[in-house]
């Protein structure tokens, strides 16, 4: 009230701790009231309640975790303005566990999507696939208003909703999205909520591009999008040439199930065409595609709470990948060298639906989800491996259906019971061969062959289904878990090869017709503790696993029972609001799958036939982190620190027998040793004084392996150091400036080799924007690749430019976009494992230039 007694309308009343950082906020309202809610973590501090309005002096009184009700008079001080300055500084909210980023403080006039937006907020960053971390931690999910549209594929979503649709980014830490489980079992995962700027618009937004250019390329899309708190929606079609990679968007960037994920890929033998890696450079400079994708989300809230939610995406492609690489094998003091050259034509296709059924209320939780994937590519390459040629194909083909059915009601109070079901049913098929000239060094049948074709099948059923009871207490939650999961595969493989219209199966063996079964009963007794400053887990999980691995033309069977008994312990100390430090054990035991004891052989590759003794893996795995966390998010401050530690004891190694033109590997019986460790640090600050926003990254890792090369016992070390760098700046209104840089070396020693393989990377990007008017934008990007290995050096340098007019009504931009500008056709990258040096060069598109329109309604 103020001090005549009348109602203080529209006051400004904060939250603000010893410090001055303002933590929530609230504005009274036609009576003069106000309410503010307060999470239990930040009562724990000292805290301030400061109420003030326009006209009126400051009043400040101590907060009382105890009291309730505060009552402020506020006196008259008139205010008499003869000049205002404004100054530009990035909005934050702090809300207990909650950072909220203002986006229009945020965006620039040049942003066109939230994800555009999200790039500069200090502490958040996202990868090329759209993955999000923050403060270098990978979030659980992304959401908007609340809702999980995407199922955990969110990196679409970030590219096309625009940035004037989200009024806010909320990054909630130990965030807890299961209501029943609110307050009952505490959650150390980070969540992002898009925040709608209007939550009950009915307004369609649609937008499309059309891009045209030489050599012969397009790229042509077209999307809808609907968000309000009944109904959200996002609909794309799209294709392209250009080098834009769609198989993203059916990748998981998120946990698709607030209650975690218990699926997981099935184990499988794979058969390739190409030994190539992955380049380290910008995708568009060497994936020459020809792709298409639709992808359908949409969700409906019903009145009563249940939510409706289908996705749906369709995709398929056929890319061409050119490739030399050479390979040093280094063993016992020789060295076998493999050259390669490549030329592959993939087709891919794959299709991927969902259909879920959700409640997320106070006294249950329930989610229903049936999909259906499949993944079926067609693929050819043209090769010539060290003097020789010949050609391949192989196909591919994988189904997959299954029903995740999770219930959770509350049976109490303070008591929850939960049931979940995993059905899944797949099936996999795959076929390799090599033709037109291929010299054959597989024992028994060397020589020149029609063709050689390895065949691969297997049917794959799981279903996992456990109850679970949790109860809360005042210092915690008490749970125990009750489960079964079985797992079954009906492995079937042949090599064989054609000759003169004959065809003769492989001699060295019979293939494989292998049933594997894998059964695992659990219990588990676990509980969460929580206090003012310490929380914790701890979990105590009892497994009888029973395998069976029965190969019929081995006469082999065999069967494993065995109790395993797997601890987990966390510990977290809550040493302030934004300043907490973590510690983690566990101890693990692990067996192989089929995998690893299939007895016949398999050719994977052109160059490597691979079997197994029929031994199960047995691993003993003891693992330990610790990690700590700093922020102050009103000053946009992010550091963290964490080191981690893992010894690991086995009862098998991989044998490798390397010659001048096939590589034979095996699963063997042996002790087997190994440790990894690694410590790593990031920081982020956006400096106010300067407007500046800046990242540092500095990381290392330890690895040690035993293997076998050519019947003798080999030691491996790998270390691996890495730091990046990024920072933007905005000079002016006109020019901006982003420099990336990302350092990686690579450092192999081995017990049987004198010298130590060494691989040096560095990239550095530099982009220089300039707006010369407000309707123009000019986009500069020279980008810098640095390699080095033990004999030569190799340096890139690339160059791209974009060229934006905007038209008046803002419906329309205009584009011209060119890529690779100093026509760059050859690129070589160095990598190094175990035992190897590779030297990988790749075949690039050349320079690329498109006129694009992108329109907006």
């Amino acid at each position: 009230m103020s001090d005549s007694a009348q109602p203080v309308v529209s006051a400004n009343v904060f939250i603000v701790n010893d410090a001055g950082v303002l933590l929530s906020f609230a504005i009274t309202d036609q009576y003069g009231s106000f309410r503010i809610k307060l999470s239990e973590t930040l009562m724990q501090q000292p805290l301030w309640i400061e109420a003030t309005g326009m006209g009126y002096k400051k009043e400040r009184i101590k907060f009382d975790p105890k009291k309730q009700e505060y009552k402020f008079r506020l006196t008259r001080d008139p205010v008499f303005l003869e000049g205002v300055t404004v100054t530009s500084r990035p909005k934050l909210q702090q809300m207990g566990d909650t950072l909220r980023y203002i986006v229009s403080s945020f965006a620039e006039k040049e942003d066109r999507s939230i994800g555009d937006v999200l790039r500069r907020m200090p502490g958040i960053k996202i990868m090329d696939d759209g993955t999000i971390y923050y403060n270098d931690k990978q979030i659980e999910n992304l959401y908007i208003q609340g809702d999980d549209l995407m199922s955990g594929k969110y990196g679409t979503a970030t590219k096309v909703i625009r940035k004037e649709m989200i009024k806010s980014v909320d990054v909630i830490q130990n965030h807890q999205p299961i209501k029943v489980l609110k307050d009952k079992v505490f959650s150390d995962k980070t969540s992002v909520n898009l925040v709608l700027a209007d939550e009950n618009s009915i307004k369609i937004s649609s937008g499309g591009s059309i891009g045209l250019g030489l050599p012969g390329l397009y790229d042509i899309s077209a999307n809808t999008i609907l968000l309000n708190k009944k109904i959200k929606s996002i609909n794309l079609a799209a294709i392209n040439n250009t080098g834009n990679d769609y198989r993203n968007q059916l990748k998981s960037q998120g946990s698709g199930n607030m209650g975690g994920s218990i699926d997981k890929d099935f184990p499988e033998l794979t058969l390739s065409l190409s030994s190539a890696p992955v380049p380290n450079i910008a995708q568009q400079y060497y994936f020459d595609n020809q792709s298409r994708i639709f992808n359908f989300n949409n969700l409906y809230n019903l009145k009563n709470g249940i939510q409706l939610k289908a996705n749906v995406q369709v995709f398929d492609d056929r890319n061409l990948f050119l490739y030399n690489g050479n390979t040093k094998n280094f063993i016992n003091g020789d060295t076998v060298i493999y050259q390669d050259h490549e030329s592959v034509r993939n087709r891919p296709k794959a299709f991927s639906g969902s259909f879920q059924v959700f409640a997320n209320k106070e006294k249950f939780y329930f989610n229903n989800v049936t999909q259906y994937r499949s993944w079926v590519e067609t693929n050819a390459a043209g090769m010539q491996f060290n003097s020789n040629s010949f050609s391949q194909e192989l196909r591919n083909r994988r189904y997959e259906l299954s029903n995740d059915l999770h219930w959770m009601p509350t049976i109490k109070s303070n008591a929850v019971f939960e049931l979940r079901w995993l059905l899944k049913k797949a099936d996999y098929d795959k076929q390799l061969a090599l033709y037109d000239g291929f010299v054959s060094s597989i024992k028994g049948h060397e020589g020149v062959y029609d063709s050689i074709i390895q065949k691969l099948k297997d049917p794959v059923f799981m279903s996992h289904v456990y109850l679970s009871a949790k109860r809360s207490w005042r210092w915690g939650t008490v749970y125990q878990n009750a489960g079964w999961i079985t797992e079954n595969h009906l492995v079937q493989s042949a090599l064989a090869f054609l000759k003169n219209g004959n065809l003769t199966p492989y001699s060295g063996d019979n293939g494989n017709h292998q049933r594997w079964r894998n059964n695992q009963y659990y219990v588990s007794s676990g509980f969460d503790f929580k206090t003012n400053r310490w929380s914790g887990t701890v979990q105590l999980p009892l497994i009888l696993q029973q395998l069976r691995d029965v190969q019929e033309y081995y006469g082999f069977n065999s069967a494993l029972n065995k109790v395993r008994f797997n601890p987990k312990a966390s510990l977290r100390h809550q040493i302030s609001l934004e300043k907490q430090v973590s510690l983690n054990y566990s101890y693990t035991t692990t067996f192989g799958d089929f995998t690893d004891t299939y007895i016949g052989s398999i050719l994977k590759n052109y160059r490597n036939v691979s079997s197994s003794q029929g031994v199960i893996p047995f691993n003993k795995i003891h693992s330990s982190s610790l990690s700590y966390g700093y922020q102050k998010s009103i000053s946009l401050f992010f550091f963290n620190a964490d080191v981690s530690y893992s010894h690991i004891t086995g009862n098998t190694l991989m044998a490798s027998a390397i010659t001048d033109s096939i590589e034979q590997t095996a699963l063997v019986q042996g002790n087997n040793v190994q440790e990894r460790w690694s410590a790593n640090t990031g920081v982020s600050k956006f400096i106010f004084a300067i407007k500046l926003n800046t990242s540092l990254k500095l990381g290392y890792s330890f690895s040690r392996n035993n293997v076998i090369l050519n019947n003798q016992p080999v030691s491996v070390h790998n270390n691996v150091l890495s730091a990046s760098v990024q920072f933007s700046k905005r000079f002016s209104d006109k020019i901006s400036v982003e420099y990336g840089g990302r350092y990686e070396q690579v450092k192999v020693t081995s017990s049987g080799n004198a010298a130590a393989q060494k691989v040096q990377n560095l990239n550095q990007t530099i982009k220089a924007s300039f707006i010369p008017d407000k309707k123009l934008l000019v986009d500069f990007v020279i980008r810098n690749a640095i390699q080095k290995n033990n004999f030569i050096t190799q340096d890139y340098f690339f160059s791209d430019a974009k060229i934006r007019y905007t038209f008046s009504k803002k419906k329309f931009d205009l584009n011209i976009e060119a890529y690779n500008l100093f026509n760059v056709k050859d690129y070589v990258y160095f990598n190094a494992d175990s035992y190897r040096l590779l030297s990988n060069h790749y075949y690039l598109r050349g320079r690329m230039i498109m006129a694009k329109v992108d329109v907006y309604f």
